[in-house]
């Protein structure tokens, strides 16, 4: 049996497509995640290449606004949000075109010493994104379908 069913891909599907109405939500959305991952892990900071333009003493994020003074860390976002993108357009019944795509992704971050927390809390601020993002339209079962999703995704990406 599949980690999720059809009505879960439609479901984060249609919800999605409420998400890519709001203006300039790519950004948006990709600068909530990041900003909701540093919160729950500051510790991954280091790990990216714009890390020296978020300078802290505490080791998080020293203003709101510093991820979007990084040209380094707005091409991340970018480059996250094509590949978020892609993972939707990905989702069908078929769920083995999607865990290559993740297991692909898994491997090059793993290069980069992403751990397995990175994987959980990354996860979190998905999942509480795209809950911000839809505020009031959120429904129960979408957000049910998104918490499956992403732990199938996860759970993929953990593989070793």
């Amino acid at each position: 049996m599949p980690p999720f069913t059809f009505k879960d891909v439609d479901n984060c599907a249609q919800s999605y497509l409420i998400i890519q109405r709001i203006p300039n939500y790519s950004e948006r959305t990709g600068l909530l995640i990041f900003r909701k991952f540093f919160d729950l892990c500051p510790d991954a900071i280091p790990l990216f290449s714009f890390a020296h333009e978020l300078k802290s003493t505490d080791g998080g994020l020293e203003e709101e606004d510093i991820l979007e003074k990084s040209p380094l860390c707005m091409m991340h976002i970018r480059l996250f949000m094509n590949k978020f993108s892609d993972t939707m357009d990905t989702l069908g019944p078929d769920v083995e075109s999607l865990e290559e795509l993740m297991i692909d992704f898994a491997r090059r971050h793993k290069e980069y010493g992403v751990t397995k927390e990175h994987h959980h809390m990354m996860k979190i601020a998905i999942n509480e994104s795209v809950e911000a993002m839809l505020g009031d339209e959120l429904k129960p079962e979408w957000k049910q379908s998104w918490d499956k999703l992403s732990s199938f995704i996860m759970r993929v990406m953990q593989k070793d």
